[in-house]
């Protein structure tokens, strides 16, 4: 979605320049030109940054001891899956910020490539329950109990033997989260500024401090 052009007021002005339309490659009709203004970018960016917050800040959080025994997981290993995020975030700030904020590089679209990066991100981060077998409770099953001096070919009170864990679910889970933090790194950096550049000197600290505190209270 290309830059949005803004008077004053920030309302969207009317361009005959077909790049400045709302849309996405060829597909900038009539109807979608009504939600290029100030307004309905604060609306978007603010829905983003609270679906972004919902899934890093909780929903990863929650579930994460629960994916460290379903997959038979070390706590090193659900640590490193947790700081996936923190990881992309800080090697993507500085290339993001220079790309994005250059001269003639649309910010909009940056954080359309980010939001689809964050999506990319959470469809992996739930594709692991799905190449698995149903989560089976264990029971007094003789094969369910770890007994001393118990002869197998598989000791099953190893977490290195667990059926369902192994490397490949911490690099399924470390990728999505790499996807998170890479997809989230536009909101935090063109977002703010896409949105002050945008909206007059009197509504730009209104507009930003909206938008900075759905980003910091999720």
């Amino acid at each position: 979605m290309p830059e949005a052009e803004t008077d004053s007021e920030g309302r969207g002005t009317q361009s005959g320049d077909h790049t400045l339309r709302c849309g996405w490659g060829l597909f900038r009709p009539a109807w979608l030109q009504r939600f290029r203004t100030a307004k309905w970018a604060l609306f978007w960016l603010c829905w983003a940054g609270a679906i972004q917050g919902m899934v890093v800040n909780g929903f990863v959080n929650v579930v994460i001891t629960t994916i460290e025994k379903r997959f038979g997981l070390r706590s090193m290993q659900t640590g490193v899956i947790a700081g996936g995020y923190d990881m992309a975030s800080f090697v993507c700030l500085a290339p993001v910020t220079y790309l994005g904020g250059r001269m003639g590089s649309s910010k909009p679209r940056w954080l359309g490539w980010g939001v689809l990066l964050m999506g990319a991100g959470s469809l992996l981060f739930a594709l692991p329950h799905f190449l698995v077998p149903p989560y089976r409770v264990a029971g007094d099953e003789p094969e369910d109990l770890c007994t001393p001096n118990r002869t197998t070919s598989v000791s099953l009170c190893d977490p290195e033997n667990s059926p369902e864990g192994g490397g490949w679910a911490v690099a399924v889970f470390l990728a999505a989260q790499l996807l998170h933090g890479a997809g989230a790194t536009p909101l935090f950096t063109l977002g703010v500024t896409y949105i002050d550049e945008n909206v007059s000197k009197k509504m730009s600290s209104v507009y930003l401090g909206e938008l900075i505190h759905v980003l910091l209270r999720i």
